[in-house]
């Protein structure tokens, strides 16, 4: 009975504080809504569009200082990507549309090219170089490659804007949205100088093998010939002193048999002047005196025309009479040799400044091919049937010994022309 009697005061005591706890809390809150109701009583006397307006001003003022704080932050990255791009030098960065339309460049293209960057906007890529797809097949293969591998590298001619040129590589990049390209111009000028120069330290490598291959060559030949053809023209000498009246087709052999000698000699000479040049001597000559001289040397076939427009008032240059007179009469040689129908064989003097005279070689022969011409003044090179290929080149040697140079044009049906520049000052070649 008393256990039931405690269980009821707990019971009581628990159902009082529940009371007590849910009228607090419900206190607790009327205050909370009284003070709520107070702060809202205070916009109450503002009309309500009103309080629209400014609760909308308030929010556009947020949204612009949102937008204003992304603006600044992507013109920060835009500038810092700018001068990244501008700082790609020498190279020349540019992107372009579908329709290769030029939409930005950096600021080498001044440097490079001569334009600013406002003349090149929204100009097609022909204004900086040549059109690299003369063909569509070629078009289609960097179109290929820029979907296969996602860029192409390719070669172009420059066009500066004054008018030079240039070689340049491409480097073309596809764009992540397929939507045009970025291309890379980089002006490959002085590699194309360096692969010229190493190419020539070739030649030249090449050609000093020659002329130690030609040396012991010709060493050989003059040791081995000279002697059996100073004996057979003894003999030539002899039979036409023994015999008083011989016959036509005797004396007519002998003839052919010491003009075959004589040519032999010379190739043997032709030879050791090659591989054993000697340094030309440094007199005040003629040119004109030295033309002539050369073409006295040279019979005139029947059947061509030699016509000669010497300028008389040239000056003196310095060079050895001798070897200038061996390198025309090979000109003069070579001229009647491309000639065997007949022609005109025309040589001109003439001094197009105070520094140089030229001499120039026309005929109307045969004309020489792409190939010949490459290699007209290669050692042992010759088209001809008789003949070892040494007249030009020793004719180009004793040319570039007096510090001049040999230009050629020829063409095929219609003739060449050799011009020979000589330089009228003293020079220090040989």
């Amino acid at each position: 009975m008393l256990d039931k009697f405690k269980s009821r005061e707990l019971f009581d005591l628990f159902t009082v504080l529940v009371a007590a706890i849910t009228l607090a809390m419900f206190s607790v809150s009327l205050r909370l809504i009284d003070r709520i109701y107070n702060f809202f009583a205070k916009f109450s006397t503002l009309p309500i569009a009103e309080f629209i307006i400014n609760v909308g001003l308030l929010t556009l003022m947020g949204l612009l200082w949102l937008t204003y704080r992304y603006w600044r932050e992507a013109s920060e990255k835009a500038a810092e990507l700018e001068k990244i791009v501008d700082s790609i030098s020498p190279d020349v960065l540019i992107v372009v549309d579908p329709s290769r339309n030029i939409l930005k460049c950096n600021r080498s293209i001044e440097r490079a090219f001569g334009y600013s960057p406002d003349e090149v906007i929204n100009q097609k890529t022909e204004i900086l170089y040549s059109d690299r797809r003369p063909d569509p097949g070629k078009g289609i293969e960097i179109c290929e490659a820029l979907k296969r591998e996602g860029f192409h590298i390719g070669l172009a001619m420059g066009k500066k804007k004054n008018g030079e040129t240039m070689p340049l590589e491409i480097i073309t990049g596809r764009l992540s949205a397929g939507d045009g390209a970025v291309l890379l111009l980089r002006d490959i000028t002085e590699r194309k100088r360096a692969e010229e120069e190493k190419s020539k330290l070739e030649a030249k490598l090449q050609q000093v093998r020659k002329m130690e291959a030609l040396g012991t060559l010709a060493g050989g030949l003059g040791h081995e010939l000279r002697n059996p053809l100073g004996a057979m023209k003894n003999t030539v000498y002899f039979l036409n002193m023994a015999l008083k009246e011989p016959s036509p087709d005797i004396k007519e052999a002998l003839g052919i048999l010491n003009k075959e000698i004589e040519t032999s000699e010379g190739v043997i000479k032709s030879l050791h002047d090659f591989t054993r040049p000697v340094a030309p001597a440094r007199l005040k000559v003629d040119v004109n005196d030295i033309v002539q001289a050369a073409m006295n040397r040279v019979p005139v076939p029947e059947k061509i025309q030699v016509v000669t427009r010497l300028n008389e008032a040239l000056p003196n240059i310095p060079g050895d009479p001798e070897q200038l007179i061996q390198a025309f009469r090979n000109f003069i040689l070579n001229a009647f040799q491309a000639m065997p129908e007949g022609g005109r064989l025309v040589v001109k003097s003439e001094a197009p400044s105070e520094e140089q005279v030229t001499v120039s070689f026309t005929d109307r022969g045969e004309g020489m091919d792409e190939e010949t011409l490459r290699n007209a003044f290669e050692p042992l090179f010759t088209t001809k049937a008789k003949g070892m290929g040494l007249g030009l080149a020793l004719t180009e040697m004793l040319i570039e010994a007096h510090g001049g140079t040999i230009d050629v044009e020829s063409e095929v049906g219609k003739g060449t022309t050799f011009t020979i520049k000589l330089p009228i000052g003293e020079n220090k070649q040989g």
